[in-house]
């Protein structure tokens, strides 16, 4: 377990390859390009972490089965990347005041989920979905307030389910579809 650390760093504060079943908790990220980059991660953890400051609040990439809950990724750049990815959730989460998106789904990543979140304040789009993202899961979170449209989507981006989301105050838009985008199921949402 990694746990309770205060890490300013220049590169990468975690930066995990190939790992498995690791947990990180109470960690305080900051002042770094990658504040949490895992790569061909299964079944690691990341709880209640503080990510400031960082190109990327987590670059998660080609990983199965991760989970970040009640994490914080705020003021950086981009807030939680995931690219060729699988079977990620992200619950509880706070992802606000980023340069570009709050979150985004991309190069294949399907069967993930983004529930019970705050994603607001963003310069980018709160939630983009592109590049042949599949069978993802956007629901019950807060997505208010962002520079671009709340929910974006785009490039074969195909079945996904937007449900019960608060979609209020986003600049460019509630959501927005895109080329190729098919079968994606937009329920209760708000506004």
């Amino acid at each position: 377990m990694f746990e309770n650390n205060n890490i300013n760093a220049n590169k990468s504060c975690i930066n995990m390859n190939s790992s498995f079943w690791n947990t990180f908790k109470n960690n305080k990220l900051q002042n770094a390009f990658f504040c949490i980059l895992l790569k061909g991660s299964v079944l690691d953890k990341i709880y209640a972490t503080n990510t400031t400051n960082c190109y990327y609040g987590a670059l998660i990439h080609e990983s199965e089965g991760v989970l970040v809950d009640r994490a914080i990724f705020r003021d950086g750049v981009f807030g939680i990347l995931l690219t060729n990815s699988t079977l990620v959730q992200i619950t509880e989460a706070t992802i606000n005041n980023n340069d570009k998106n709050g979150v985004a789904f991309e190069l294949r990543s399907f069967n993930n989920s983004l529930s019970d979140s705050s994603i607001t304040n963003n310069q980018g789009h709160g939630v983009k979905l592109n590049f042949f993202t599949h069978h993802n899961t956007i629901s019950n979170n807060e997505i208010t307030n962002n520079g671009g449209y709340g929910i974006y989507m785009d490039f074969y981006a195909t079945s996904n389910t937007i449900q019960n989301n608060d979609l209020s105050g986003n600049t460019q838009g509630t959501y927005y579809e895109g080329d190729f985008c098919t079968g994606n199921t937009f329920t209760g949402n708000t506004p």
